[in-house]
């Protein structure tokens, strides 16, 4: 079965393509980095950048942060190197992955046809996950471009067993080693548990063996990927045991686990992952639903004029076990994030569009479900005033703009410091260029003698907590969202 389409749907599903690319790309830079998981990824990055310490990712000064291997920031800290620090290349991090990811979905689909393929990419992009996390600063788009590329190198170098075609099975190995780098060892968990069951599945262990390079491949994949692992447990010894127990066991089997350095466990009812399916997926989600009640329904009526011969049920066996991986690992798991579906979403993208095939044998497809390729990008077009507000009222760009103006007007720059009061927010590193600082109540009497031009910023609602005889040498200078700026009268 193929894809027939007028020139004139073509040409509408590849507008929908690039006008979401337009559109995300574009607006990269438009709303502020906000608390607490962009910013503090943005800054990782900005220390790395500042420091040059491109081995241990820092939480704080000279803190190393251990929650994720390093490629994401690695990323980010290029970005700023190249286009200087901001919310445009702070994101782009994510960005590049992700599209490069959709790309290689893009061939992959493209061995059946043109039509196949654009229609495939315009799911993908359009998707509620992977628009959101294409403009964010987060470590997931990294492991989606990992997964990706091992799962297209992996069918490509199987089905063709050409010299041309070996590049691809070492790509399927550095995929492995991208997935390490990105978020673990759960990078090759995703690609071998659906590859190992597909393979017994399909009885295809000798050529599976035969058409990939798995002895210099697994040597590339360690080559790549195990040198930073060394390095980083010689730097700051204790690592490998917190990052591949701590948070590759304990987090996924202990509910609310209290172990993370870095927050707290995100303690959800056990099978959570696929309520977080239904929204990454959306609204294509809705539509996959709806296709496939249609057609059981036919099915079971003798409606439906479908012929399972017609079917490739190899490739379509691959695709849905790719697509139920994350969702199998994760269902069990009691602390998970809604990203962790993030990298079944190509594989899901695949499998709509050949439901749609069953729907559309030889016919265009109704124009009323290409038109809903639409719906995510014009969604936030409408939603981006909130976006930036949203974004802004959890930030302190705002109130560090602030400090920064008031103390350009004193014309002491030099002597300006900036406190934050029982808690600093990521966002207050960023914006400060690691100036912010963090101080408890009984340290201010002490800044208050230091002659310094000091500003203190805290939570509105602990205004109440400074004593008299601080408050009253204290000026407010701003009230932004929750927090409220204060000035030193010298």
């Amino acid at each position: 079965m193929k894809l027939t389409w007028l020139n004139s749907q073509r040409r509408f599903v590849s507008v929908i393509i690039f006008l979401t690319i337009f559109i995300r790309v574009f607006t990269l830079g438009l709303y502020g980095v906000a608390d607490r998981t962009e910013a503090r990824y943005a800054e990782i990055g900005r220390k790395m950048a500042e420091t040059g310490d491109w081995i241990t990712p820092q939480i704080d000064y000279g803190v190393p942060f251990w929650g994720k291997p390093p490629l994401s920031t690695w990323l980010t800290a290029a970005s700023f190197k190249v286009f200087s620090v901001n919310e445009f290349s702070a994101r782009l991090s994510s960005f590049i992955p992700i599209l490069l990811a959709s790309y290689l979905v893009y061939l992959l689909a493209k061995n059946k046809g043109i039509n196949y393929a654009l229609v495939s990419t315009m799911i993908l992009v359009t998707t509620l996950g992977f628009f959101v996390s294409s403009g964010a600063v987060m470590t997931d788009p990294a492991l989606v471009l990992g997964t990706t590329l091992s799962m297209v190198a992996f069918w490509q170098a199987y089905q063709h067993n050409s010299n041309n075609n070996r590049l691809w099975g070492y790509l399927f190995f550095v995929g492995l080693a991208i997935g390490l780098l990105a978020k673990g060892p759960i990078g090759v968990v995703l690609v071998f548990l659906p590859l190992t069951i597909w393979t017994i599945w399909q009885r295809n262990i000798v050529k599976v063996w035969t058409n990939l390079p798995w002895i210099q491949g697994i040597l590339l994949t360690a080559l790549i990927a195990v040198p930073w692992y060394l390095l980083a447990e010689a730097k700051t010894p204790g690592f490998l045991d917190y990052f591949i127990v701590g948070e590759h066991w304990k987090r996924f089997v202990e509910k609310g686990w209290e172990g993370d350095l870095y927050g707290s466990g995100h303690a959800h009812p056990y099978g959570m992952i696929w309520v977080y399916w239904l929204l990454s997926a959306f609204p294509w989600s809705l539509l996959t639903l709806g296709l496939l009640g249609k057609l059981i329904w036919q099915v079971k009526t003798k409606h439906s004029s479908l012929n399972g011969s017609n079917l490739d049920w190899q490739w379509l066996s691959y695709l849905l076990l790719w697509a139920v991986a994350p969702m199998i690992f994760f269902t069990p798991s009691a602390n998970i994030l809604w990203t962790y579906v993030l990298p079944e979403l190509p594989a899901f993208a695949l499998l709509l569009t050949e439901l749609l095939l069953i729907f559309w044998q030889d016919q265009p497809i109704n124009k009323y479900i290409v038109a809903l390729g639409l719906f995510i990008p014009m969604l936030f077009l409408v939603a981006l005033p909130m976006v930036v507000k949203v974004a802004g009222q959890n930030s302190q760009k705002y109130i560090v703009s602030q400090y920064q103006q008031s103390c350009a007007e004193l014309g002491q720059e030099s002597s300006c410091q900036l406190f934050y009061v029982f808690n600093r927010p990521y966002s207050a590193e960023f914006y400060s260029s690691g100036k912010a600082k963090q101080v408890e109540m009984h340290e201010i009497p002490l800044l208050l003698a230091n002659n310094n031009h000091n500003y203190f910023v805290i939570r509105t609602d602990d205004i109440k907590s400074f004593p008299p005889e601080i408050a009253s040498k204290l000026n407010q200078v701003e009230q932004y969202s929750a927090y409220t700026l204060f000035s030193q009268i010298n």
